[in-house]
């Protein structure tokens, strides 16, 4: 018998995580923060070269910061396709007598 996954799992270490790089920030700072997050990366394998490391890092600071300025990009992302997704709507299905 195999284990449900827990739905909400990703979310709370999403948190946690979003969390802890926040206080790590204001407590030492983004360049220190930025710099041991790359040590981490590296040490555990998550990337294969310091550059990678450091842009990776880098990126992760500035996006820590457009959330907790309240910027939601992947929010926005999902509402402009789910908007284009979505069936048009012509003139002539709200009004017969329109002009195709």
């Amino acid at each position: 018998m195999t284990t449900p996954k827990n739905p909400y799992k990703g979310l709370y270490t999403a948190g946690n995580n979003h969390y802890h790089g926040v206080k790590s920030i204001a407590e030492f700072g983004a360049l220190a923060h930025a710099n041991a997050l790359a040590n981490v990366l590296i040490q555990e394998g998550k990337v294969s070269t310091e550059e990678e490391a450091l842009s990776l890092s880098n990126f992760e600071v500035q996006r820590l910061k457009w959330n907790n300025d309240g910027f939601q990009g992947n929010r926005k992302a999902r509402d402009k396709l789910r908007a284009d997704k979505a069936p048009r709507v012509q003139k002539s299905d709200i009004n017969p007598l329109a002009e195709k």
